[in-house]
């Protein structure tokens, strides 16, 4: 069956997520290693920076 086709068919989808310092140091090995499993070389560039005065 066709459906037709809507706003929502154009729009991307995403997700916001927000991370207490704390946390973030906490799952700093584990976003890493999902960053480099996913070649995202910019997110890990980010998450060094953002903290390497804080770890």
């Amino acid at each position: 069956m066709l459906q037709a086709l809507g706003v929502e068919t154009f729009l991307k989808q995403s997700n916001l997520i927000q991370y207490s310092a704390t946390a973030l140091i906490t799952d700093l090995n584990a976003i890493d290693t999902l960053a480099n499993l996913e070649g995202q070389e910019a997110q890990n560039i980010a998450l060094k920076r953002r903290t390497q005065d804080k770890g």
